[in-house]
């Protein structure tokens, strides 16, 4: 079932915010360390031996890690 926006124009929508180079690396280290107990170079390092292939218990975390860190798209551990 569809709806009809009465006010569309009303709706607020949220700006962006942007992280600096270095809020973005801190963030990626500390979900690293909070969720996987290691740096983000080590958790790379064993995303990319496929160590995680089977973590189904994990899965969804380990796919968010992987897509913060750049050299991560370039990777055929997809």
């Amino acid at each position: 079932m569809a709806t009809k926006l009465e006010n569309a124009k009303d709706i607020e929508v949220p700006k962006p915010i942007f992280l600096t180079e270095k809020e973005s690396k801190e963030m990626r280290e500390e979900y690293a360390q909070r969720n996987f107990g290691m740096s983000v170079a080590e958790f790379f390092k064993a995303w990319e031996a496929g160590e995680f292939k089977d973590d189904r218990e994990r899965h969804s975390k380990v796919v968010a890690l992987a897509m913060m860190i750049p050299e991560a798209w370039k990777s055929d551990a997809w």
